[in-house]
């Protein structure tokens, strides 16, 4: 009997560190998932890009209101509030093993965006030489993202 009274509680212990285990490593009310982190830090970094190539006339270099103003759009676009990035981050930065695996992903991401628009460019370029005129389509890369 004693036996079986030291099972039963052993079991109990360590299904209860499971449970704690489990608990200590879900995420906060808040904090949006690492996917969805992923797609909004493709698209943060795709906008703070685009403000480096600057373009003169909307914004000049340092124009933090309209900065702010492209980040909203993310936001917007993925349906979460700057509090809830902010929050998300953070926790992120927490667990840096969680965030390196985002930015793993975003990083992958971003790259084979780069990849498929330089192979855009060279077909543009090889068309161009061969008829004399530049054959310009619109390019959408973000065709296959959509808010979560």
């Amino acid at each position: 009997m004693k036996t079986v009274l030291v099972f039963v509680f052993l079991i109990h212990i360590l299904t209860s560190c499971e449970r704690g285990n489990r608990f200590l490593n879900s995420r906060p009310v808040g904090v949006i998932s690492e996917k969805h982190m992923a797609d909004v830090l493709v698209d943060i970094h795709l906008a703070e890009s685009a403000l480096r190539v600057g373009n003169t006339q909307k914004t000049m270099p340092g124009d933090s209101t309209y900065q702010r103003s492209q980040f909203l759009e993310v936001f917007d676009k993925h349906r979460i509030t700057p509090d809830e990035f902010r929050k998300s981050l953070s926790y992120y930065a927490a667990h840096i093993s969680k965030l390196d695996e985002i930015y793993t992903e975003v990083i992958d991401r971003l790259n084979q965006m780069e990849s498929e628009l330089r192979g855009k460019v060279t077909e543009i370029q090889a068309d161009t030489t061969k008829s004399g005129k530049p054959k310009i389509n619109k390019v959408n890369l973000h065709d296959n993202q959509k808010p979560v």
